[in-house]
């Protein structure tokens, strides 16, 4: 009993006792999801069905005298215009009256994400939202400092694939 035992402590393993072959190595994945500099999957919707790639337009609304043009593009970057105090037809002005500025959208949601990356009139016009919210009626809103909420209709005229560059 005794040798068999040694034999067994000894490290000389029979046929009877081997250990299972080592288990494989974990397969590698090819299907890694590619997000855009912006934080978008590609597959996340079509760019030219988003059903925010768009013109929008808010009147005059709580603090904010005047109204605001937002076109929403199907790359994820987006135009604004305040239209705080536009020159007359035919006058002669110093300032159009137009502040305009761009950056990137991003759908979160219910939200949109906005984030300015450049604009022709710094300080001009009141603070330009950072967050819209989808209501369900379909149009956008926009949440004031002082709790007054602004609405966003599409516009009739033009689609976001229409829309110039704005000059910056």
């Amino acid at each position: 009993m005794s040798v068999l035992l040694m034999l067994a402590c000894s490290g000389k393993a029979t046929t009877e006792t081997e250990a299972p072959p080592p288990p494989p190595p974990p397969e590698v994945v090819e299907d890694v999801e590619v997000v855009d500099e912006v934080g978008h999957p590609p597959e996340e919707v079509e760019p030219d069905s988003h059903p925010v790639a768009a013109s929008w337009r808010g009147e005059a609304c709580g603090a904010r005298a005047y109204p605001r043009e937002l076109t929403f593009l199907p790359d994820f970057r987006y135009q604004g215009r305040d239209l705080v105090s536009p020159c007359p037809e035919g006058a002669t002005c110093v300032w159009s009256g137009i502040v305009q500025f761009e950056g990137t959208w991003k759908d979160d949601g219910p939200f949109l994400t906005l984030t300015e990356t450049s604009t022709d009139g710094a300080g001009q016009g009141s603070p330009r939202p950072t967050v819209l919210r989808r209501a369900q009626s379909g149009h956008l809103t926009e949440e004031q400092s002082e709790g007054v909420i602004c609405g966003y209709e599409k516009s009739a005229e033009g689609s976001a694939d229409q829309v110039p560059e704005a000059p910056m």
